[in-house]
């Protein structure tokens, strides 16, 4: 093969590694916002992206012209000659992989017709704005994609794959007396268009409206500190912010993680266990192989309190001394893979919700999450709630909004002392250095005993 003999004479020119990501992309993308057809178009991307490592130094190319690979591989070559590393990389071992891999759904995307899809999106945005008259500005969006990869390296390795991709999201803008609330969900994964009928999208763009409507008569929340129960939403994504981020070994490698040098610590209750699984079919954080090869597959983070692994690209297992986790993923073979986060699981408990609100006299119960910020170094967060309700001697009332939730990641995790048997999750997009890559957060209903709470207008 010509592209293998060109990859080898780099290698006979001094590099110590190459690898070249060949990834071609047709995508639709269809969105309704405030009853108007704002976009509804078929896209086309193709390219490479070729690394090559040499004396300890990566050399990075990236082309939209695939038939000028050999001129990459000799470009990315004399970058990795121009850059002299401050220490030498070094990568952990992986098995090299031939495997040719098609993701098997029910209902291909590609074969349902963009008027089909414009329909289903129209029938949805009806669902949001039908429900109330203070319903002022709602969008719908819809993208669906297949995605062609081809992998290659000096070690090998040869994975092609086949990969659907499908998810619609939902936003909801209610308004009464100057007030505004908004509200929003999203389904989404790598399957099939069978995702769109196993998910109704009618039902989850009515409640979504509802939810901004209740937002609209509940009362700001108490300040102070209180116990509070996150819902599997809320308690997925401070997982993934709070914990996951600092998790990701390039942040440890560089000093900016809180989790550095405790492998093998007790960081959080004996209750919690967290995991990372890009593994699992159906998923939106799923992937066959990681972007430098490596087969998925379940990362625990933390076992019965115990900070077990971090995540690893090649490189920073390298330089840690410890086993590769699957966890380099780039966003599009324009970018190098980086440590990344894919299905963060958050082990369930074995208490009903009631079990687990009736000794709180006076509490909260969060559910979902609007935004926030974390420190990864200092090991600070602030997140702001979705939806919030307080609890009364054990009992939910009324509706508050606003909520904002503020500590530090090892001592909340410390304070969980009651999980729920049932679990929710979301799906999103998390950045992190210029990239964005498709994630989802799961986990059961979790009582923290004492939480720092507040009103958040912003």
């Amino acid at each position: 093969m010509e592209l293998e003999r060109q990859m080898m004479r780099a290698i006979d020119d001094g590099a110590d590694y190459l690898d070249i990501r060949y990834e071609k992309e047709q995508s639709t993308v269809i969105e309704i916002r405030d009853d108007v057809l704002r976009e509804a178009k078929v896209g086309f991307e193709l390219g490479a992206g070729i690394r090559v490592l040499l004396d300890g130094s990566w050399g990075f190319y990236a082309t939209s012209d695939p038939s000028r690979l050999e001129d990459g591989i000799t470009k990315a070559l004399k970058l990795a000659k121009a850059h002299k590393a401050d220490k030498n990389i070094k990568l952990a071992p992986s098995d090299s992989t031939n495997e040719e891999f098609k993701l098997k759904v029910r209902e291909p995307p590609e074969d349902v017709g963009i008027d089909r899809k414009i329909s289903l999106v129209r029938e949805a945005y009806k669902k949001l704005v039908d429900v109330d008259e203070r319903i002022k500005s709602a969008s719908v969006y819809y993208t669906d994609s297949i995605i062609e990869k081809l992998f290659l390296n000096s070690e090998g390795s040869e994975i092609r794959l086949h990969l659907p991709y499908i998810s619609i999201g939902f936003r909801a803008v209610a308004s009464e007396g100057g007030e505004l609330q908004e509200a929003h969900d999203r389904v989404g994964a790598f399957t099939g268009f069978e995702l769109i009928k196993e998910n109704d999208p009618g039902e989850i763009a009515a409640s979504v409206s509802r939810r901004a409507l209740r937002l609209l008569d509940a009362k700001n929340p108490p300040s102070g500190k209180f116990p509070v129960v996150m819902n599997g939403k809320l308690l997925g994504v401070f997982a993934h912010e709070a914990l996951g981020h600092a998790a990701e070994a390039d942040l440890v490698v560089s000093g900016e993680s809180i989790l550095a040098d405790k492998i093998g610590s007790r960081i959080a209750s004996e209750i919690i266990t967290i995991a990372d699984d890009p593994s699992i079919p159906q998923t939106h954080g799923y992937y066959p192989f990681d972007d430098e090869g490596v087969r998925s597959r379940r990362t625990l983070i933390i076992e019965n309190g115990t900070l077990r692994s971090y995540l690893h690209t090649r490189s920073s297992a390298g330089e840690l001394g410890m086993e590769v986790t699957a966890n380099a993923r780039a966003e599009d073979n324009s970018h190098i893979p980086i440590a990344r986060m894919s299905n963060i699981i958050i082990e369930r408990g074995d208490q009903s919700f009631d079990e687990i609100i009736e000794d709180i006299k006076m509490g909260i119960y969060a559910k979902g999450m609007r935004g926030g910020q974390v420190d990864t170094v200092g090991g600070n967060f602030q997140f702001t709630a979705e939806e919030a309700f307080m609890i009364e001697n054990g009992e939910v009332k009324g509706s508050i909004r606003n909520l904002s939730l503020a500590g530090r990641t090892l001592e909340v995790l410390e304070k969980i002392d009651a999980l729920g048997k049932d679990v929710t999750g979301s799906i999103g997009f998390c950045g992190k250095n210029g990239q964005t890559v498709p994630v989802s957060e799961s986990g059961p209903d979790a009582r923290i005993s004492e939480i720092l709470v507040g009103g958040n207008d912003a």
